[in-house]
């Protein structure tokens, strides 16, 4: 059920508020939290053929998070292989609702069906 919520969530954010990519980087400039969630995404590795399309803020009361969109012909089964290898490596688990996670740091890969985009690429802070 929180697995729906968020890609509801997600849906309405992308599609009924649409965030200019200059909004989106002076919210993540004036939020220290967004800030390291941005990082936290920019310093994972991806794929050879990942091509950032867009970046978008969700969030809500209690988590902070950015969820960046890549084109790409990698199939899903091998960009998760190669994010399960790094993440596991580097100490991060699967933990509830299937995220990856390391402290109050969460991670997901899905596949999206949005213009131009197969993938995204979900980061987020959560106050425990």
């Amino acid at each position: 059920m929180k697995t729906m919520i968020f890609f509801l969530c997600i849906f309405f954010l992308v599609n009924c508020g649409e965030q200019s990519p200059a909004e989106v980087e002076s919210r993540i400039a004036n939020s220290e939290v967004l800030t390291r969630v941005d990082k936290l995404c920019n310093d994972l590795p991806k794929p050879k053929d990942f091509q950032f399309v867009r970046k978008s803020i969700s969030g809500n009361s209690f988590t902070s998070s950015i969820s960046y969109s890549y084109k790409s012909s990698t199939p899903y089964r091998e960009a998760r292989e190669f994010h399960n290898k790094y993440l596991f490596a580097n100490g991060w688990i699967i933990g509830d609702s299937a995220y990856y996670e390391k402290g109050n740091k969460q991670i997901s890969l899905s596949t999206v069906d949005f213009p131009g985009a197969k993938y995204s690429l979900y980061c987020a802070e959560v106050e425990k």
